[in-house]
């Protein structure tokens, strides 16, 4: 077998978009990093919401590839929404961002 060359199934793997979740609560910037994330067909948008809540229920079913959230939104914040979803599929990865202060949030991110 030629190094150079790949099998079917790694070159689908690499060309398979990533599935991505979104949480953010402000339209705009949902609608902004969805654009930005579908614009070279390497990422799909599988669920958005502006809730913790929403977002709870949303996840396990579609079992996205990667969450992006924001750590503040209304009612129930970012960082429960990482604990609650963390501790019931440990497996998911998540990018979390805010625009609030960083000292403030990242110890309490990487503490959930």
């Amino acid at each position: 077998m030629n190094p150079s060359s790949s099998s079917s199934s790694d070159h689908d793997a690499e060309a398979a978009p990533k599935c991505i979740y979104l949480l953010e609560d402000h339209p705009t910037m949902r609608s902004g990093i969805k654009h930005l994330l579908e614009e070279d067909g390497a990422c799909c948008i599988v669920g958005e919401s502006a809730q913790a809540a929403e977002a709870l229920e949303s996840v396990p079913t579609l079992r996205p590839d990667l969450i992006i959230a924001d750590l503040v939104l209304e009612g129930q914040s970012g960082l429960d929404f990482l604990k609650l979803s963390l501790q019931s599929m440990p497996e998911l990865s998540v990018l979390v961002y805010s625009m609030h202060e960083e000292k403030y949030y990242a110890e309490r991110v990487l503490t959930s």
